[in-house]
């Protein structure tokens, strides 16, 4: 799937992940309304910034806040703050 610049009212939460993927090109989380979050590969062309989507985690609508302060733990990797509703937070 091309990146499009419609149709992501689908998603309810968009973060700026980084580099998720370990290729060196910045990445996009994105959750949709049923819970389900996707991976979007950037690809570093500005004609098709991203690849397609890969779902890489489900059940995440029970998530009120998704935060990306970047590698937090010092493994190298993006890291992804979620809080659920009653203010309890996780690292993902």
């Amino acid at each position: 799937m091309p990146f499009r610049t419609s149709g992501w009212n689908a998603c309810n939460a968009l973060v700026g992940a980084g580099d998720y993927s370990g290729d060196g090109r910045p990445d996009v989380l994105a959750r949709d309304t049923s819970g389900r979050n996707f991976l979007y590969k950037g690809t570093g062309t500005a004609a098709a910034p991203f690849a397609a989507p890969e779902q890489i985690a489900a059940d995440w609508g029970v998530y009120d806040t998704l935060v990306v302060p970047g590698d937090i733990d010092g493994d190298s990797n993006g890291d992804v703050l979620a809080r659920v509703p009653n203010g309890t937070c996780t690292r993902t």
